[in-house]
């Protein structure tokens, strides 16, 4: 008896079906982002975060008229105040680059396209928050008579990547503490 015959299956369905089977799995299911569906919640995502963009925009206004008059009996604050003319310019312009992307895209594009608009937004409203707070932090130091400071992180950080940011996300004071009214 040979059991040459029996075997020669068995090895084929090893070599050539298992990892045929596995590439059909695995090219079938690429999609492993988002979901179907879920284009119209991801639309709503960023429909909201322009309103809490928009939201932002209207403190900063409110805070920035506080520095105005700040400014108009501290010399030192005129640079601030400068400063934060142009952050205000830049987040009004992105607010209306973001709202004409969201009107752009609707539910019928890919979910790729919504998730990196969506992703574009989130990461342009995040550095906006970090202008304004790095100019509060800075308009602190000075009203209570502290040299400035670089704020410039090492390339060779010992704590974890995101503890810096939110360290300083819950540090940053108010246009009212900074000026210390």
């Amino acid at each position: 008896m040979s059991h040459a015959p029996a075997s020669l299956p068995f090895a084929l369905v090893y070599r050539c079906f298992l990892p045929c089977l596995f590439l059909l799995l695995l090219l079938g299911g690429c999609r492993t982002y988002g979901g179907w569906g879920t284009e119209t919640g991801l639309k709503a995502q960023m429909t909201a975060a322009n309103e809490r963009s928009e939201e932002a925009l209207d403190r900063a206004r409110r805070d920035f008229t506080l520095l105005q008059r700040a400014a108009a009996t501290d010399a030192q604050l005129k640079g601030y105040a400068a400063t934060y003319t142009q952050i205000l310019s830049r987040h009004e312009a992105m607010l209306d680059a973001h709202r004409a992307l969201a009107s752009g895209l609707s539910e019928s594009n890919a979910y790729r396209a919504l998730s990196h608009a969506f992703s574009a937004i989130l990461s342009e409203n995040r550095e906006l928050e970090q202008q304004y707070d790095g100019l509060l932090v800075g308009i602190m130091r000075l009203r209570k008579g502290m040299t400035p400071v670089d704020n410039e992180e090492s390339r060779y950080v010992i704590a974890p990547p995101y503890y810096a940011r939110l360290q300083h996300s819950l540090s940053a004071p108010t246009m009212q503490q900074a000026l210390g009214s």
